[in-house]
């Protein structure tokens, strides 16, 4: 190099700094320059290293030179996401090196015998070639994914033995106690003796800052198991996930290891609360055995933010169980509550919103379906923090059934989103004189999921709809009294100016009020349609002119219907050109082959500067 450049690389900061620009292959590149540069940019290369998003063909514990070059750098290495195969065979690897060492350190003691922890399941039978590896030692990032169907170049027993997969895990874990990420994706645990192990590696991680686990377990062992983490994290942890899959043991899964337990050293644990903890989040039922079980964990947890727990069932009381969460955990914003078992409402959640501080919540999910009581006090409790709710998800996946959201939409008034999935069967609706009861505050909505009964024409089987009519169109009364309702409907959407994302779906009744529904066949009347003073015939796009940022329209918007043939064309076309540049999703049909003639010319005037636009599918 010229001795500009020299000067220049001879730099160990400017090096590091230009390395954060490169791409990994290209500072391998770089590396090869010369020694200098080699060992300047040979930590940044092994210091990330992830395994799994690689090509097969690229597969660095596929590749013998691969392998030798990591066994020479592991020492750079601090954050690494692997499968449970590689995990199996670099614990083979590790213990080879170690046989090699003891070997060469006791030449004349052929007896010699390694001694390892008695929970260390032993070595898997030389199936393919172990390179000899030092044992990683300084990861701060380990992530671990379940192993793959498909078989790697290496097979070995071990990857099909839970028992010995948790095992090293745990072996992996108690390496490198400096870990504060660590993410499990497969972390079976079926005995008494796996929990203690997971648990004591677990609590010799005092840097852990975020942990998030899939822990396969009988279901009946989920509550303990949870207790068990909670307990085990130092007061370091800001974040744990824990996500239960319910699975069945194999006969290796239940072998006795009371001889194994004996041989563990206990660790100490911490048992002061966990102050730093900000999220728990626990996806999966839990068998709540006891409310004492319940009170110890959120107690231990006093500053927590974010909360995301499923339903607690078995409990006589919710009213003091959710005023025992709202007194301990005075710091929850975002809550999530999840209702499982078909059929189930509780209020527990909303009395942890008025037990915390007043308009404190920021964001709000709900997943179960209301009963009259459950509905009353959900209202009171989304009422008293109105002012800093910034979402709102009302999901009820076990059937249709209405609610009222008139004080939402008048008092929240600075929500973001709104999402009250509404589907055929399922969900939650309102209906129209609800929509309309009082002017919408919520004027800065982003995202609007709404499913809205009472928005059908009045059917009167002695006149034709009042498209096939005559001009001047003649409306009755009814059918002038329900278009105005509409009107305000639509009007009260206009003013939603920074929507990005909307959609509707019009739910149907029975003759008697009581069965919902919602028919693919249905539409919002003269909602896409501008409407002519001289004929007579209603019409309410223009009242959407607000939504200047509407970029996804989807729900009962359909134009493939009788209505729109008698009434959208391209006057409509050229309206929603200038008023929603930047729509790239309007679900008006049922596929691109159905697109009508005038919807054809929208796409067709589309600027090439403007986002793409696909007209279907309609759900």
């Amino acid at each position: 190099m010229s001795d500009a450049h020299e000067r220049f690389f001879n730099i160990q900061e400017l090096v590091h700094h230009v390395t954060l620009f490169l791409s990994d292959q290209d500072v391998g590149r770089l590396a090869l320059t010369n020694w200098r540069l080699n060992e300047q940019c040979t930590p940044k290369i092994y210091r990330t290293i992830d395994v799994v998003s690689h090509r097969p063909e690229t597969h660095l514990f596929q590749s013998i030179p691969g392998l030798q070059a990591l066994a020479r750098n592991i020492r750079h290495l601090r954050s690494i996401s692997i499968r449970v195969s590689e995990l199996a065979y670099y614990y083979n690897c590790v213990l080879t090196l170690e046989e090699m060492t003891s070997l060469n350190a006791n030449d004349d003691n052929d007896d010699k015998v390694i001694s390892r922890p008695a929970w260390l399941p032993p070595p898997d039978i030389r199936t393919c070639q172990f390179i000899a590896m030092p044992l990683m030692t300084r990861l701060t990032r380990l992530t671990v994914y379940p192993a793959i169907p498909t078989s790697p170049t290496y097979s070995l027993p071990s990857v099909d033995d839970s028992q010995a997969t948790l095992a090293q895990l745990c072996w992996l874990i108690y390496s490198n106690p400096g870990l504060t990420h660590l993410n499990l994706h497969s972390v079976p645990i079926w005995s008494g003796f796996g929990e203690r192990l997971f648990g004591d590696v677990i609590a010799g991680l005092s840097r852990l800052k975020q942990l998030e686990i899939w822990i396969i377990c009988k279901s009946g062992h989920r509550l303990q198991l949870g207790s068990r983490v909670i307990f085990s994290c130092q007061p370091s942890i800001q974040v744990i996930v824990m996500h239960f899959l319910e699975s069945e043991p194999g006969d290796n899964d239940l072998r006795d290891s009371v001889e194994k337990s004996r041989n563990m050293a206990a660790i100490a644990r911490a048992h002061e609360p966990l102050i730093n903890l900000e999220e728990l989040i626990v996806k999966g039922s839990l068998d709540w055995a006891s409310t004492s079980s319940v009170r110890s964990i959120f107690a231990h947890c006093p500053n927590i933010r974010k909360l995301n727990v499923p339903f607690i069932p078995h409990l006589r009381s919710s009213t003091s169980m959710g005023e025992f969460v709202g007194s301990k955990c005075r710091k929850i914003k975002d809550l999530t509550y999840d209702v499982h078992e078909l059929g189930e409402f509780d209020d527990l959640p909303f009395t942890v919103l008025n037990t915390l501080p007043a308009q404190q919540l920021i964001h709000f999910t709900y997943k179960g379906f209301f009963n009259n009581t459950v509905l009353t006090g959900a209202t009171i409790a989304l009422q008293r923090h109105s002012t800093t709710l910034r979402s709102i998800r009302l999901i009820n996946d076990s059937s249709l059934r209405r609610i009222s959201l008139a004080i939402i939409f008048r008092e929240c008034i600075n929500l973001d989103l709104l999402s009250i999935p509404c589907y055929d069967g399922i969900g939650h609706y309102i209906d129209l004189t609800d929509a309309v009861k009082h002017p919408w505050g919520c004027t800065r909505l982003t995202l609007l999921h709404l499913g809205i009964s009472e928005c059908e024409l009045p059917y009167n089987p002695l006149y034709p709809p009042y498209y096939y009519r005559s001009y001047p169109i003649s409306l009755s009364d009814e059918e002038a009294q329900h278009f105005s309702r509409l009107e305000c409907l639509y009007s009260q959407i206009g003013k939603l100016t920074q929507m990005k994302h909307l959609t509707l779906n019009m739910v149907k009744l029975d003759q008697d009020g009581l069965v919902a529904r919602i028919d693919a066949m249905s539409w919002f009347p003269a909602m896409l349609s501008l409407g002519c003073f001289f004929s007579g015939q209603p019409g309410y796009l223009h009242l959407l002119s607000g939504l200047e940022q509407l970029e996804t329209f989807s729900g009962s918007i359909r134009a493939d219907t009788e209505e729109a043939q008698c009434t959208i064309y391209c006057p409509e076309m050229v309206w929603m050109n200038d008023h929603w540049p930047h729509l790239r999703l309007g679900t008006f049909f049922a596929s691109e082959e159905d697109v009508s003639a005038p919807f054809r010319w929208l796409l067709n005037i589309r600027d090439e500067d403007q986002d793409p636009l696909m007209l279907g599918v309609y759900l």
